[in-house]
């Protein structure tokens, strides 16, 4: 949903150094990943939309395929020339990488994936060192839980990132003790995507039946929730293409970004059985200067809350 995304963005805006030597040459190892992950997961694709290689390039695209699908994380890879060259054939040259990509939403792949493809001479450079752009779309699961602390103007905030998963949910309760605010990460995109865990599973319809345990949890009827609806400039370009109503038939509104995401955000909010205030924006997580906009004001409305709460005012 991009939670670890507005993560990176506090390390951003409020770390005192932003990211560690050590962090820049990890989230290099991320992306060049991410690139390799991108591209199995689109090969992978063509024999289950039962596709074939366009003949003018067929020989090519069988070569790179094999030496594509073959290359084995856990035995390690060493990154060189080839993988380049199969990424630049595959995005630039092979029509049917392209007809693939085209129906993405039926598939897990990365939201970065033409970002890497288009950055990929950089990225595959020997002196490759990732900028804050790859950091922010650097994609790899949250697991386990991470805790993190900023002074922000003159408050001190700790955040804790806990993965979204299924698998990883049972964890979030250990997490919850004496928290002050909770800011809830959907992604407003995803409404014509299934899970990764279940691919008959909405991912849109999970996330909110996630949020109403959340938003009326006997452990935070008092605590102020804030959600992000985000990856908005996704949303501003699928609903183009993509009809709500496919996924959702109740929705009767027309495939703009206004009605769209209003319909949306009424349907988290409908979850609200405790009549509590919840703060809504529609964000881009990997646009510093709309989530330090919004997170000033959320940081506001979090304040004034517990101090309300508290009875100072």
């Amino acid at each position: 949903s991009g939670k670890s995304t507005f993560f990176k963005q506090m390390q951003i805006l409020y770390g005192n150094s932003g990211f560690s030597s050590v962090e820049i040459h990890t989230f290099g190892h991320v992306i060049r990943r991410n690139v390799i992950e991108t591209l199995q997961c689109l090969l992978h694709a063509k024999d289950t939309f039962q596709l074939s290689w366009n003949p003018s390039t067929s020989l090519l695209s069988t070569k790179y395929e094999k030496f594509v699908l073959e290359l084995n994380f856990y035995q390690g890879i060493q990154w060189d020339e080839e993988i380049i060259n199969a990424v630049k054939h595959f995005w630039y040259h092979e029509t049917t990488i392209q007809d693939i990509y085209h129906r993405r939403s039926e598939l897990q792949l990365l939201d970065s994936t033409q970002y890497l493809y288009e950055n990929i001479d950089r990225i595959g450079d020997t002196n490759y060192k990732p900028n804050q752009e790859d950091i922010l779309l650097a994609r790899l699961r949250t697991s386990g839980i991470v805790e993190k602390s900023f002074k922000i103007h003159n408050a001190n905030f700790t955040f804790i990132d806990v993965g979204g998963q299924q698998s990883e949910r049972r964890k979030w309760m250990h997490c919850f003790d004496n928290v002050t605010a909770i800011i809830f990460v959907a992604s407003i995109s995803e409404y014509d995507q299934t899970l990764f865990e279940n691919n008959t599973r909405n991912r849109m319809e999970e996330s909110i039946d996630v949020f109403d345990t959340i938003v009326n949890h006997k452990l935070f009827i008092r605590v102020p929730t804030v959600l992000f609806l985000n990856k908005q400039d996704l949303f501003k370009e699928k609903i183009k293409t993509s009809a709500i109503n496919s996924y959702f038939p109740q929705y009767k509104g027309d495939n703009t970004f206004q009605d769209g995401s209003e319909f949306i955000k009424e349907m988290f909010l409908d979850c609200n059985h405790q009549d509590k205030m919840i703060f809504t924006h529609l964000t881009c997580a990997t646009d510093t200067e709309n989530i330090e906009r919004i997170f000033n004001a959320c940081r506001v409305f979090i304040l004034h809350d517990n101090m309300v709460y508290l009875g100072f005012e």
